[in-house]
């Protein structure tokens, strides 16, 4: 596993994967995606790995632009739902997630932009959260607090 870790922490610096990092921050504008901040230090954030890719191989829409702030919280995230997933009750995960968006204050917007941004990337894993839970927690994003 060290090894693999390794390996990939060389490829991210290829001159190949910084030019694509680069496209990906023009194509961004140098800007948060998740909290439109423009002044933090940037990450392109991978939204989904698949096996024998290399980093700079991934399309547009498998890579987007995060500060290190949101790059941690929807990494965390993504480690949490995975977790989660294990788990039989996916069913009571997204009714969970429902009531979550229901009661949030103004102040978890934040958190709820990282489920929204978990659940929009991996689609094919968690199919029945996002049908449950997606229109509801678009809803309180968007509803005038």
């Amino acid at each position: 596993m060290k090894e693999k870790q390794i390996a990939y922490a060389e490829m991210l610096k290829d001159p190949r994967w910084q030019k694509r990092r680069l496209e990906i921050f023009e194509r961004d504008q140098f800007t948060c995606q998740t909290c439109l901040n423009d002044r933090a230090q940037l990450h392109v954030h991978h939204n989904r790995y698949k096996k024998g890719i290399v980093p700079w191989d991934y399309g547009d829409e498998d890579l987007i632009t995060l500060c290190d702030s949101c790059h941690h919280g929807i990494t965390e995230l993504g480690r949490g739902l995975a977790e989660l997933l294990t788990k039989p009750d996916v069913y009571g995960l997204a009714m969970n997630l429902r009531n979550f968006a229901a009661e949030a204050k103004p102040e978890d917007r934040m958190n709820l932009g990282f489920v929204i941004l978990a659940i929009r990337h991996s689609p094919e894993i968690l199919e029945p959260i996002y049908k449950i839970a997606s229109d509801e927690l678009l809803k309180r994003m968007t509803r005038k607090l």
